[in-house]
């Protein structure tokens, strides 16, 4: 984990760095990752794919605010944050791995470009378990995520990160 990347991009202070690396440790145990996409049935060749931490820091982190430890909670869902886009490019390479394309964008359910409300049926179309949608149209695991990537068996010269494709300019999580 990228212990000095959290605490500048978080505004954490130097002390907690023991205390991140600690937490990130108990993290990695707790992490059950799942990633599927399928192909076939959608508008330009996208493909429609899942991500998933699992329930496991879900319940760490439910188990530290129960406790009143309020910090390691924040912090864990910072790591976890961090954990999610490293599994972005996870997914990538596993894609190019199965397909030998690249993946070149990536558009998030829940977006600008698209509604919430897409949820319920991308989740029935990809058949992943692993993530349900909740009452209120959230998804359980936490860190989940739902997206249509395109492909293409040229390599793209600029980076296909979900920055780099995203329309919220406002974001806090934006990379520079």
């Amino acid at each position: 984990m990228r212990t000095e990347q959290i605490i500048e991009k978080y505004h954490f202070e130097r002390e907690a760095e023991g205390r991140i690396k600690e937490l990130s440790s108990a993290l990695v145990y707790a992490v059950n990752l799942r990633m599927r996409y399928k192909e076939g049935e959608f508008a330009h060749g996208a493909i429609l794919a899942g991500i998933t931490l699992g329930d496991g820091p879900d319940r760490l982190c439910e188990a530290w605010m129960r406790e009143g430890s309020l910090t390691d909670a924040y912090m864990a869902d910072c790591i976890l944050c961090e954990m999610l886009v490293d599994a972005y490019g996870a997914f990538c390479k596993q894609f190019h791995r199965d397909t030998g394309r690249y993946i070149t964008y990536m558009k998030f359910i829940g977006d600008m470009d698209i509604p919430a409300d897409h949820l319920k049926e991308a989740l029935r179309m990809l058949e992943m378990e692993e993530i349900r949608c909740t009452g209120g149209g959230m998804m359980a695991p936490s860190k989940s995520v739902v997206f249509y990537a395109g492909a293409s068996a040229e390599k793209p010269e600029t980076c296909s990160s979900i920055c780099a494709n995203c329309g919220n300019k406002m974001c806090e999580r934006r990379k520079r």
